[in-house]
């Protein structure tokens, strides 16, 4: 039983922060996100899940972990983020 419960506690998901930004720009050079507000205040912090979609390199549109949180970036150091210009 408590496998079964373990296995669906590893399978749920919950969205809890959201941020939503057209000038978001993805750097190779150390796999992070930079934005106006995107680190700010606590919304990301590491080992956070984030689900990216939008960028125009279709191989950031995936699921990164938070490894690195500051003021306007996020890094995703067990990731590989490709170039993308903001917007």
């Amino acid at each position: 039983m408590i496998s079964q419960i373990l296995h669906k506690l590893d399978t749920c998901t919950e969205l809890l922060q959201y941020f939503t930004s057209t000038g978001v720009t993805f750097a190779a050079s150390d796999d992070s996100l930079a934005a106006t507000g995107i680190g700010t205040g606590g919304a990301f912090e590491v080992g956070d899940h984030i689900v990216v979609s939008g960028s125009s390199e279709s191989a950031n549109n995936t699921t990164h972990t938070v490894t690195i949180s500051a003021a306007n970036k996020i890094t995703c150091g067990a990731s590989t983020i490709t170039d993308d210009d903001a917007g």
